[in-house]
């Protein structure tokens, strides 16, 4: 019983271990820096809207809510989708074919996508409600009063879906597919040699990553080990079930909560 339903959630990938193998950090140098850039993006964005905002709006006539809209651009395609690619086939020295691979793109994973995720996030959302009911609004209070951390009216956050249809498509390919290449498809191999912890590392990292709104995701620190952006990752070796996961995680379960 445990092995068959062991093979039902983990799905086995020779090429995905061979990949997290030979290309995983080695030394204590490359093991601190694939940690630390995972917070790269979200402080350049913290930078970016808290402080280069008003200097761009008077230098292109742009309105806050355009300028926002090009860090999303810049760190959502550039830095998490376009710079992957650029390091592995000039670093790595893989094929683009190869880098797809690399990236989680190998082939469609229908059992993950459509049968386990939806069992893992069912299973998450119900461990998770009591700490989002209960005790997240306390902590999202407590850090937005924190003046550094302080997400003021005009920041994105608020209309982050509220873009006309092709910037929202930008949005959206930033946030969902341009995420989870960076984070899952990228990283969480780089970290590898953390083993079968890479997947809560690469939780927390993420969670931590939002420095440009941190309220609304430190909290989720605490809970961890509950989310199941990486394990979805490191059980099913593929990014499609993650990316569904991340979509349903922002759009369906606050409809629950």
């Amino acid at each position: 019983m445990v092995t068959k339903l062991r093979a039902f959630f983990i799905r086995e990938d020779l090429e995905y271990d061979a990949f997290v193998e030979r290309h995983q950090a080695k030394t204590l140098g490359e093991k601190i820096f694939f940690i630390l850039i995972h917070l790269a993006p979200g402080l350049l964005g913290y930078l970016g809207i808290h402080y280069l905002r008003l200097p761009l709006m008077a230098l292109t006539g742009l309105s806050s809510k355009n300028v926002q809209w090009l860090f999303i651009l810049t760190l959502g395609i550039g830095w998490m989708i376009i710079l992957p690619i650029i390091l592995l086939m000039r670093v790595d020295k893989l094929s683009f074919r190869d880098t797809l691979r690399f990236l989680g793109f190998s082939r469609p994973d229908w059992a993950g996508t459509l049968l386990v995720m939806p069992i893992i996030t069912v299973i998450a959302v119900v461990l998770a409600a009591p700490f989002v009911i209960y005790i997240y609004p306390s902590l999202y209070e407590w850090l937005n009063a924190v003046p550094a951390l302080h997400i003021p009216e005009w920041h994105i956050t608020h209309e982050f879906y509220n873009f006309p249809l092709g910037q929202l498509l930008v949005v959206l390919i930033a946030n969902y597919l341009g995420e989870e290449i960076y984070f899952r498809g990228y990283l969480m191999k780089k970290i590898g040699f953390l083993g079968v912890w890479t997947w809560l590392a690469s939780n927390v990292l993420f969670e931590l990553y939002h420095i440009h709104q941190a309220p609304n995701n430190w909290p989720y620190v605490l809970i961890a080990f509950i989310l199941p952006f990486g394990l979805l990752m490191q059980w099913r070796k593929s990014i499609y079930p993650v990316i569904a996961f991340h979509v349903i995680v922002n759009h369906v379960v606050p409809l629950v909560l």
